[in-house]
């Protein structure tokens, strides 16, 4: 506290000797101008110029020498401040009230807030980018470090796991579920404080400094420094989250678990006929199954994981499904309708994770959609107008084109060659 109050009245004095400055240099401007303007005090003027005080006063006077100076030591002691309260919020870190995050996160970023806001205040843009620099530096060190060895430790112990995330019975993992969500979270929720203090930073530049270019541009790129951290600790958040899905839906056991229902897609059969495509779409229990048990983790995961980190989950869930199923896919043979059933079932899957999802998630699967659409073809020679056509973007390759359609039992290997694409 003693430090707190000195850095505020050091910081108060900067900004002090700063107005002062700027209204001396204000006022000796004007002078000058009148002086110059003067027909009596030509006399006067030429003296001036004589001594080179024509254009400006001093660049350096014994005041700026004097701030200089102050300035060297108030960054020294708020580098200390910032050091020491970061530190104890990072020992003091506690859960105990069970929320999406720990209170280190919010206690370092509340300090790094009012650490920048009273740099900003000197009104000195060389102390303030000093701060920034200081303060990114342990973003990018002491806190991210602290960060990534709490999710380090925490995915460490999931390896001796085989039921985690994506398990119906939970039991004893619980625990270490909840202490990989929490450190997600942190990482997540640190990324966005960064990016709120980056614009509260610049917005504030751009208010206090709007008739100095200089320093707008000084500010500028000093924050984007800010902006390049936020995006390495995104970078963390997407990397665990994506091996985090692939590796515990792999492990997975159990009649409904996801990797046992995404296992089955490789069981279904579509060599169909029409008959056993009215039977099927009477009588499916394993689409149903699926989605089920997609929406049961939504559910069990909305309101532990942030909405980003959610959001984020959910992507890479879709990318784990989709590139499972053209997988599979690509390994089975289609008859016209079972290209019809496939299509339902991809539809299906979409359709729920766009509804689960609040941000647009459909193109995760237009290629699979581009599959279907293919092995629904009547003849070979029909895909040549929907490959003419601007109505879509292709996804698949002219060889993947070939591929697909060579997954049809009623289409010969001459009669796809035959085609240009």
């Amino acid at each position: 506290k003693m430090l707190d109050g000195l850095l505020e009245e050091i910081a108060y004095i900067l900004r002090e000797i700063q107005i002062f400055d700027y209204n001396i240099r204000q006022r000796g401007d004007a002078a000058r101008k009148e002086l110059k303007e003067a027909q009596s005090q030509q006399a006067l003027w030429k003296a001036m110029c004589e001594d080179r005080l024509k254009d400006s006063l001093p660049r350096t006077t014994k005041v700026n020498q004097l701030q200089q100076e102050l300035s060297g030591h108030y960054i020294v002691i708020e580098e200390y401040f910032m050091n020491q309260d970061v530190q104890t919020a990072i020992e003091l870190d506690d859960n105990s009230d069970n929320a999406q995050t720990t209170s280190m996160v919010d206690d370092v970023f509340y300090i790094l807030k009012k650490c920048s806001e009273r740099a900003f205040s000197t009104c000195d843009m060389n102390s303030a980018c000093a701060i920034v620099n200081l303060l990114n530096s342990m973003l990018q060190t002491l806190y991210k470090d602290q960060l990534s060895s709490k999710l380090a430790v925490c995915w460490e112990k999931t390896q001796h796991l085989t039921q985690l995330l994506f398990a119906q019975d939970q039991g004893n993992q619980e625990k270490v579920e909840s202490s990989i969500i929490t450190a997600l979270n942190n990482i997540q929720v640190s990324a966005a404080h960064i990016g709120t203090l980056k614009n509260h930073l610049m917005a504030h530049t751009m208010d206090v400094f709007e008739h100095v270019p200089a320093a707008i541009k000084m500010a500028t790129h000093c924050l984007d420094g800010l902006g390049d951290t936020r995006d390495s600790y995104m970078r963390i958040v997407h990397q665990y989250i994506a091996k985090f899905v692939k590796d515990q839906v792999s492990k997975v056991s159990g009649p409904k678990a996801l990797g046992t229902l995404l296992e089955r897609f490789g069981q279904q059969n579509y060599e169909l006929k029409e008959g056993d495509y009215l039977t099927r779409e009477a009588n499916d229990s394993y689409i149903p199954t699926l989605l089920l048990a997609l929406e049961s983790q939504h559910k069990a995961m909305n309101g532990r994981l942030t909405q980003s980190n959610l959001e984020l989950m959910l992507s890479a869930l879709a990318n784990h499904i989709v590139n499972s199923i053209e997988t599979y896919a690509m390994r089975k043979r289609f008859t016209f309708w079972g290209g019809l059933q496939f299509d339902k079932d991809v539809r299906k899957i979409s359709s729920l994770f766009n509804k689960l999802s609040t941000k647009p998630i459909r193109d995760k699967f237009s290629r699979l959609l581009q599959i279907a659409s293919l092995l629904q073809v009547d003849k070979v020679e029909e895909i040549l107008d929907y490959w003419t056509s601007d109505a879509q973007v292709w996804r698949l390759s002219p060889m993947d084109v070939k591929a697909v359609l060579g997954l049809r039992v009623e289409f010969s290997k001459a009669a796809i060659n035959k085609i240009q694409l």
